[in-house]
């Protein structure tokens, strides 16, 4: 079942839940690390030898 079966569609309320969901997106702090650091994360990552493969459920 999906919750529009029960209670149908409300073009109001899913705007101001909408409004809610990105003022609490906006609240939460984000942070970081310095770009040197990821830098060095991703340059010290073993580097794959083959190509890259998908799961089977996303390849067709």
């Amino acid at each position: 079942m999906r919750p529009t079966d029960r209670h149908g569609t409300d073009p109001e309320l899913d705007a101001q839940i909408i409004a809610r969901f990105r003022e609490s997106l906006d609240a939460m702090p984000v942070t970081l690390p310095p770009f040197a650091q990821v830098l060095e994360r991703a340059q010290s990552a073993p580097r794959r030898r083959g190509p890259r493969r998908f799961p089977t459920t996303l390849a067709a």
